[in-house]
């Protein structure tokens, strides 16, 4: 494979090359992966693309749904923005969508190169930051690395390091917030996942703490025009999750959970171009409502892990 760092591009960014695959990291914008595009008939597809440039990124980032955005200290919505923690009221300071705090605070800030390793299939590269308790709202301090290992075959697998170097325990929740598109249209893709049950929402989608089945998609069925904004309880199912296959294509994305990922989260946005296959470590409001919440200790680490992968059928 071979490894560029453009270091006079405005954000910095890294692209990793293959025969058959393109991938594009922007460290200073978030450490997101902003393109991973693949040879489909003699032709670049972008499985994933995210922004066109560091301007569309800027201003565009919250209307465009997050792609690619690491989910850190928390992912999706916390009601109102506010919770209780060791029995202290905290409430964000950062984004609000109708009036509810989503997807953390680390989205859009920049993170450093820490070691490029290119191997001869495959490059690691690793990430880092250190968050200082800047937000009225989360006054922890903790560090984190993002590693991604990228593969010639087709495969991402991306490791997060959470490490509380704060004095006092604090509240963890992780995820990740990938668009993925097919060359076919969404709607005539197959999608399955390992679950039969949904987490019930409210109107705001907040958890009512109920679950009610949905076993659509077990085993595998057409998304055509299902509404889907959804989180799947995978019952501490590791290894693979979900699959979306393009069968005019002969292309299948298949989603793994390897560590501390037990809810799975898809949404297809308006224009049905893409869909989001989320991996978190808890459900949506984990903060207020403990499902899946993190406690980390003084010092303490804990690792997540998943793994994206694309193949012809």
């Amino acid at each position: 494979m071979n490894t560029v760092i453009n270091k006079h591009n405005q954000p910095i960014t890294i692209q990793v090359n293959s025969d058959a695959f393109r991938y594009e990291i922007w460290p200073e914008a978030g450490g997101i992966l902003n393109r991973w595009s693949m040879m489909v008939q003699d032709e670049w597809f972008d499985i994933i693309h995210a922004f066109d440039d560091i301007y569309d990124f800027r201003v565009n980032l919250t209307q465009k749904g997050f792609p690619s955005c690491k989910l850190s200290p928390y992912a999706c919505r916390i009601k109102d923005g506010r919770y209780t923690f060791e029995n202290k009221e905290y409430q964000i300071g950062k984004f609000g969508y109708d009036r509810h705090s989503i997807h953390g605070l680390l989205y859009d800030v920049p993170f450093e190169v820490l070691h490029v390793e290119e191997l001869e299939q495959s490059t690691s590269i690793l990430l880092g930051m250190s968050y200082r308790g800047d937000d009225i709202g989360f006054p922890f301090k903790y560090s984190i690395n993002l590693e991604y290992k990228i593969s010639d075959e087709g495969e991402v697998r991306y490791k997060t390091k959470v490490q509380n170097i704060g004095s006092l325990p604090m509240p963890l929740m992780d995820g990740w917030h990938p668009y993925f598109s097919l060359p076919s249209k969404l709607d005539d893709c197959v999608l399955a996942i390992e679950a039969k049950e949904c987490l019930e929402f409210n109107q705001d989608l907040i958890p009512t703490g109920r679950l009610k089945q949905y076993s659509y998609f077990m085993g595998g069925n057409k998304v055509e025009k299902v509404i889907l904004d959804h989180c799947f309880p995978l019952q501490e199912i590791s290894g693979l999750v979900c699959t979306l296959t393009d069968v005019a294509s002969a292309l299948r994305l298949e989603v793994k959970a390897i560590a501390n990922y037990p809810y799975l989260q898809l949404f297809i946005p308006p224009d049905r171009k893409s869909i989001a296959i989320e991996l978190l470590s808890g459900a949506p409001d984990a903060f207020n409502n403990k499902m899946g919440l993190i406690v980390l200790q003084p010092s303490e680490i804990i690792e997540f892990e998943c793994v994206y992968s694309i193949s012809k059928l």
